[in-house]
């Protein structure tokens, strides 16, 4: 269960996941405020996608399951080409 101290609304929740999925679909690491960087790869969106649907409005925002899907794809197409080449 999710807790949101900050008393965030729905929408900001929603507008939270997408900003979330904008970021994820284009970097390759991310440094947050705290803690060590996150390597964006197939393993972390295979558990986002995978988890994604049972988060608190992911109904509202499937665009962000979409974005994380397509980002996979890509990766799964580029290391693809890339095995075919070497």
């Amino acid at each position: 269960m999710f807790y949101w101290p900050n008393g965030y609304v729905v929408e900001e929740i929603i507008e939270t996941w997408r900003s979330v999925g904008t970021i994820l679909a284009s970097a390759d690491v991310v440094v947050p405020g705290h803690g060590a960087p996150l390597v964006v790869d197939a393993g972390l969106l295979e558990t986002l996608i995978d988890r994604f649907p049972q988060a608190a409005h992911s109904r509202e925002c499937p665009d962000v399951l979409e974005v994380l899907e397509r980002r996979l794809q890509a990766m799964r197409e580029a290391a693809a080409s890339g095995s075919a080449e070497g």
